[in-house]
């Protein structure tokens, strides 16, 4: 049986991302290794909206866990591996993937409260964030540290990042930046 991978890619520029080919290169590596189904979500081309209370309230309802909103939170939750592709925008990741991320996090579906904690209840082994960035990162990588802990907080404890940087600097060797991330992602596999 095959094991489930799902792909949230939140690349602003589509096919002209590089975040998006180091993604796309991350998978022929793993298809190398693993055999798994391949779940490609494109952020962009769904109808995400920011949650309101009454989105909220309708979730907390009997049977709200079943409601179209709740999609998102129970493939995340199905999936055996997750891969987030995201480029690093203003210190962080594009706005559309806060709102899928908002999105996923429902109780009882990817976490659950027990006593004065919550448990995570996403079944996924790994969470991998592969991200590339004009300028360098370094320590203000704030998007690849929220998703960690978000994922630590769905369940996820296995946590791996990969990074393209310095890509918009003039005189850049851009190949030599990427093969960077490459072997960052041969790591990992």
């Amino acid at each position: 049986m095959k094991k489930k991978l799902l792909v949230v890619d939140s690349c602003v520029r589509g096919k002209e991302s590089r975040t998006r080919k180091l993604t796309e290169e991350y998978l022929e590596l793993l298809d190398a290794y693993k055999n798994y189904e391949v779940e490609w979500l494109n952020l962009y081309e769904e109808k995400l909206a920011p949650l309101t209370m009454d989105v909220i309230g309708a979730r907390e309802m009997p049977g709200g866990k079943d409601l179209e909103v709740c999609r998102y939170a129970r493939q995340f939750a199905g999936a055996d591996e997750i891969v987030i592709a995201a480029p690093y925008w203003d210190l962080s990741f594009p706005s559309v993937l806060k709102i899928y991320l908002e999105l996923v996090s429902v109780n009882n579906i990817t976490f659950r409260y027990v006593e004065n904690r919550s448990v995570g209840m996403s079944r996924a082994s790994r969470l991998v964030y592969i991200t590339s960035a004009g300028g360098y990162i370094g320590e203000q990588d704030f998007g690849g540290s929220y998703v960690k802990a978000l994922g630590e907080m769905l369940g996820i404890h296995e946590f791996a990042g990969v990074r393209a940087e310095g890509l918009d600097i003039q005189g850049m060797d851009i190949e030599k930046q990427m093969d960077i991330a490459r072997a960052q992602m041969k790591a990992i596999v």
